[in-house]
C-alpha cells in the first residue's frame, strides 16, 4: 500500500520537519504519529493519491497540527495581569517568541506557495529537509550546474517577492 511505502520511506523527513517546528524530539514523534493515525482513517483517499501528493498531504497535516496545538494551548493559558509582568514582556534581542516563529513560518509558506511547483520542492528538500545539493541532485536527476541554476532563479524570486 502507498500509505505504509510512503511513511517507511520517508518517515524520518517528516520527523525532522515536525522537529524543525516544535524543537523537541518527544514532541515531534508525537505530532508525526498523530498524523499517522489520522492518515490511517483515510486509507481510501491515499489510494487514489500519487507518491508526491501523500507527503505534501503529510508535510501540510504536519504544519497545520503543530499550529492547531499551539493555539489551543495559548488560549487555556492564563495569565495573571500585574504591572511587573508588562515591563517583562519585551524580548530579548535574537530570542523571538514561538508565536512570532510561527508566524515566520507561515510567512514563509505563503511566500514558497507563490513560486512554481518545481522550484517550491527544490527548497523543501534543500532548507526543509536539509538534503544536500548533491543528493537532490540524484533524487531528482538533474544536473547539479542546473540544480544551483534553479536555486539562482530561486533567489531572484524571492527577492522580488519579498523586496530585500
Amino acid at each position: 500500500m502507498k500509505l505504509f511505502e510512503i511513511y517507511h520511506h520517508q518517515g524520518e523527513d517528516f520527523l525532522r520537519f515536525a522537529l524543525s517546528l516544535t524543537r523537541h524530539r518527544e514532541e515531534a514523534e508525537d505530532l508525526v504519529q498523530q498524523i499517522y493515525v489520522k492518515a490511517l482513517g483515510q486509507l481510501d483517499l491515499f489510494e487514489v493519491m500519487e507518491a508526491e501528493q501523500i507527503k505534501g498531504w503529510f508535510f501540510t497535516a504536519i504544519k497545520n497540527q503543530f499550529i492547531d496545538q499551539y493555539r489551543r494551548s495559548k488560549k487555556h493559558q492564563r495569565i495573571p495581569y500585574d504591572q511587573q509582568m508588562l515591563e517583562n514582556l519585551s524580548e530579548p534581542a535574537g530570542n523571538p517568541s514561538l508565536e512570532k516563529k510561527v508566524l515566520e513560518r507561515m510567512q514563509v509558506k505563503e511566500i514558497l506557495d507563490k513560486l512554481p511547483k518545481d522550484l517550491k520542492t527544490l527548497v523543501i528538500y534543500r532548507y526543509v529537509l536539509g538534503y544536500n545539493t548533491r543528493e537532490i541532485s540524484e533524487i531528482f536527476a538533474i544536473n547539479p550546474s542546473t540544480l544551483r541554476s534553479r536555486f539562482a532563479k530561486v533567489q531572484t524570486l524571492l527577492e522580488k517577492e519579498t523586496l530585500f
